[in-house]
């Protein structure tokens, strides 16, 4: 959670909380945004999703296609190499597919 400005906050829900008649300010919770990323130390993606993450597998930092196998292991790159949560820095997901004009 972080502390807002109420001048940010443009139609954005807040949670109000009783201990804000004492004096707390309020937060706003939001889930990242798709395009940015998220420190594995914050927070992991679901099992077997499907993920861009940055590794540092093969001693160089590096964006890859991964996704999580179980709780301290992952595949990356199609399955070519195999990860544990040590090797993963941070990850997003994956970003919706390229469609035409009109495409549904």
């Amino acid at each position: 959670m972080r502390l807002i400005d109420a001048n940010e906050l443009k139609g954005e829900k807040i949670r109000v909380s009783s201990k804000m008649l004492d004096g707390e300010k309020p937060t706003l919770e939001q889930e990242p945004r798709k395009d940015e990323w998220i420190p594995c130390s914050e927070r992991m993606p679901d099992i077997e999703q499907d993920v861009l993450a940055t590794t540092t597998l093969f001693g160089i930092r590096e964006v890859t296609f991964a996704w999580r196998i179980n709780d301290g292991e992952w595949l990356i790159r199609e399955g070519s190499a195999e990860a544990t949560n040590n090797d993963i820095l941070a990850w997003m997901p994956l970003p919706m597919p390229y469609r035409e004009d009109g495409e549904s």
